[in-house]
C-alpha cells in the first residue's frame, strides 16, 4: 500500500495485474471509504463504498480492511487477473 497523489487518504496497491485505488474521507458520522480497480487505464470495478465499523480505528487499519475487500472482489469478479 502506498500513498497516491497529494491528498491524504488516497492509496493504491498493485494486485494480480490490477491496480486498486482507495480513497478515504472524514464525514460527520465517521469515515467514508471507497475503492475501485483499474487494469491499465481501464476501470474494471468502478468506485464502491465500503462500510467500516469499529471504534477508533486507525486510517491504516481502515485502508487494510478495504484493500482486503477489494482483493476479494478482484478474485471473485475478475478471476484474479495475472498471477501475483
Amino acid at each position: 500500500m502506498e500513498l497516491k497523489g497529494s491528498d491524504l487518504g488516497d492509496y493504491s496497491e498493485p494486485y494480480r495485474g490490477f491496480e486498486i485505488e482507495v480513497k478515504t474521507e472524514q464525514v460527520w458520522d465517521g469515515e467514508h471509504v471507497h475503492y475501485r480497480v483499474l487494469q491499465g487505464d481501464a476501470v474494471r470495478i468502478d468506485w464502491r463504498l465500503v462500510k467500516v465499523d469499529g471504534l477508533l480505528l486507525t486510517e491504516r487499519r481502515v485502508i487494510e480492511r478495504v484493500l482486503s475487500e477489494a482483493r476479494r472482489a478482484v478474485d471473485v469478479e475478475l478471476g484474479g487477473g495475472a498471477a501475483a
